[in-house]
């Protein structure tokens, strides 16, 4: 079966690279054909891969990871390639990739990084996507377990909580009896007249108004027109004490007793 071959040439310098952005496509029925081939290069020349071990680092659109070691085709010309597995090839999207190149004894020689499209076949439009882990070395292993670990813990958590909000959710039953104890206690005390907020007269500015009672219009009506001397006003309350309870004579009667010649005669009148 002829492979669909896609070629990348990496060269290995002390430089930070940038993500190598291309335009590889494969496609969900590519299994066991999608081959990416790689020509790795130092100072112009092609880098003999002898004492060096290459890793494949795939992470897909959906969160799946995958460490696969590369298969060095010519280690004299540095040249290696790896065909996708079945599993890998149907997870959709964009793959970003990383090639990992070190020496024997462990030590770092260069990390490539590219991305690569895997696209959805027509016939493959029903197959749901699943996330899978393949990992081949016991530390990426450890690192992926503790991985699902904290994100297992972090959705347990994230579920307490939501529970959490459930339980304060108001049910419409409860909250028609708990409006209907609002309407009750509301009517309660509207009705109430004995002043259940205990306003004094000082707040209703008439703090220096005796608690007695008043007369009322009637009555004081009936007081003013009354000329019987209802409080019982003695002559010694009007200052006349001193005056005894008898008739008086008038004034016309006093002064025509005064000018009475004939009753009020002078001193020599008398004396003769």
């Amino acid at each position: 079966m002829p492979y669909k071959d896609e070629s990348l040439t990496f060269t290995i310098n002390g430089r930070r690279k940038s993500p190598v952005q291309t335009n590889i496509q494969y496609t969900t029925q590519d299994k066991g054909t999608a081959k990416l081939s790689f020509q790795l290069m130092k100072d112009g020349v092609p880098l003999p891969l002898s004492a060096a071990v290459v890793k494949l680092v795939l992470l897909m659109s959906d969160g799946s990871r995958f460490v696969r070691n590369i298969e060095i085709t010519d280690k004299l010309n540095g040249r290696l390639s790896y065909v996708l597995s079945d599993e890998e090839i149907r997870h959709v999207g964009t793959v970003q990739a990383e090639l990992d190149v070190s020496y024997t004894n462990q030590q770092a020689m260069s990390i490539h990084q590219f991305s690569f499209e895997i696209k959805k076949a027509l016939i493959d439009t029903d197959i749901l996507p699943s996330v899978e882990y393949y990992i081949d070395d016991f530390e990426s292993l450890k690192n992926k377990i503790n991985e699902l670990y904290n994100e297992t813990i972090q959705t347990v958590e994230e579920l307490r909580k939501k529970f959490e909000d459930l339980q304060n959710i108001e049910t419409k039953d409860g909250a028609q009896k708990k409006a209907d104890a609002v309407q009750v206690n509301l009517d309660t005390h509207k009705n109430d007249k004995s002043n259940p907020h205990g306003v004094t007269k000082s707040q209703v500015g008439l703090g220096n108004v005796e608690n007695v009672k008043q007369a009322s219009k009637t009555e004081f009506d009936n007081h003013v027109d009354d000329t019987s001397n209802p409080h019982k006003v003695t002559a010694d309350q009007v200052g006349l004490g001193n005056v005894d309870n008898v008739k008086q004579a008038d004034f016309y009667e006093f002064r025509a007793h005064n000018l009475n010649n004939e009753r009020h005669v002078t001193k020599n009148d008398k004396d003769k």
